[in-house]
């Protein structure tokens, strides 16, 4: 398969550094696609990196082939929806699910809504992420790779270059190794 025949998604759970990877596939050389409509805030500085027509994959997601060879954000719940007939080199965010809501917390207070039942939402979301990564894994037009975040911020030259290995593409690791904000 060529490299400019696969779609490149960015996925995982909210608050687990989808935006991040978007920014370092932005500087390893990697086309990102994006519309801005999300404009950046306080929350994510340099921006969501968001296609707002991702939100409507379930109902249309025939305009997806349009961005071969590039890299796109889409949430781990419309991975279902992309189509079959493409293939795909999917980075999944893993993050401990306890930072997840804390950060999803942080975020809500700010704008005066408050997350109100933690342990709730802790398995719920642990659910949901079992759920898809088993989903992912039966696929075969989807070559996956996890990263965690954690890892990511320790480690990121180490994180860079397992993302070059990924795409199978020579990417500026130095670039991408002074996105990752310690």
């Amino acid at each position: 398969m060529s490299l400019d025949e696969e779609i490149i998604i960015v996925s995982g759970l909210p608050r687990s550094g989808t935006s991040m990877m978007m920014q370092i596939l932005q500087a390893g050389g990697i086309r990102v696609v994006y519309d801005n409509q999300r404009e950046a805030d306080s929350h994510n500085p340099q921006g969501y990196f968001e296609l707002e027509r991702v939100k409507k994959l379930q109902q249309d997601n025939s305009w997806i082939i349009e961005y071969k060879g590039m890299a796109i954000k889409v949430l781990y719940h419309l991975l279902r929806y992309l189509p079959q007939s493409v293939d795909y080199k999917i980075i999944f965010l893993q993050r401990k699910l306890d930072s997840i809501i804390s950060s999803q917390d942080k975020m809500l207070q700010s704008y005066g809504k408050p997350l109100q039942n933690r342990e709730q939402i802790y398995r719920i979301l642990s659910q949901e992420q079992e759920s898809v990564v088993q989903w992912l894994d039966n696929k075969k037009y989807m070559d996956v790779l996890y990263l965690n975040y954690e890892s990511i911020r320790n480690n990121p030259q180490n994180s860079s270059s397992q993302i070059e290995d990924f795409l199978i593409r020579k990417m500026d690791i130095q670039k991408m190794s002074r996105i990752i904000k310690v």
